[in-house]
């Protein structure tokens, strides 16, 4: 007797599903502040400052809990699109790459008390801005990667792809009110980046992307 065809069907998809569907809540980010101003005038925020951004990001952000990390609470792999003009052929259209294009993101995040997440990307923001007399700082002073991961239902990473040179170009306002007694506080703060690139194992990551990610 014969296996239906629908029957087979199912096999098929199973089988290709050994390590299981992906989850959209499984996922890890990892956030580090800028190196910060190196020296600079007087009017350089203070917290911007080299040797200050270093303690911060211990202080708020540590290695070992990742304390803004674990708060990020929505995310989203941003896409990527490549730039075309037009061109025609013995009158028959067709496009031409020449660019990519690579839009912002938004990530989110849950707020203790003391809006440490919020405080947290204010200073990045204080690296971009000097917001005394609002002159701008050099882009290697408040660039800074950022890591995505998507995960197993065990935990284990399975794809991720770097943000490379981010910063925070809106962070989001937060509203309040006496009716909102059991609503949490949600910041919500959008980056801007160069590109974007893989960092799977698998052989999807190419030697193609080694400038990038040098």
């Amino acid at each position: 007797m014969s296996t239906p065809a629908s029957l087979m069907n199912i096999n098929t998809l199973i089988s290709q599903l050994k390590k299981g569907i992906a989850r959209k809540n499984r996922y890890r980010v990892v956030f580090s502040l800028p190196n910060g101003v190196i020296g600079g005038p007087a009017f350089v925020n203070a917290n911007s400052r080299e040797g200050a951004i270093t303690q911060i990001q211990q202080q708020m952000n540590p290695a070992t809990n990742g304390t803004v990390n674990i708060m990020c609470n929505t995310m989203n792999l941003p896409q990527r699109s490549l730039l075309t003009y037009d061109m025609t052929q013995n009158s028959a259209p067709f496009g031409v790459p020449y660019s990519a294009s690579y839009n912002p993101i938004t990530f989110t995040f849950y707020a203790d008390s003391t809006l440490n997440t919020k405080k947290y990307f204010e200073i990045w923001q204080s690296t971009v801005v000097n917001f005394s007399n609002n002159t701008m700082n050099y882009p290697s002073e408040y660039v800074s990667d950022i890591q995505i991961w998507t995960l197993d239902v065990a935990g284990n990473d399975q794809y991720g792809i770097t943000l490379k040179e981010a910063w925070p170009v809106t962070i989001g306002s937060l509203d309040y009110g006496y009716a909102d007694n059991d609503s949490t506080q949600i910041v919500s703060v959008t980056m801007r980046y160069k590109a974007w690139i893989p960092q799977s194992t698998d052989v999807y990551s190419l030697d193609y992307f080694a400038g990038l990610g040098s």
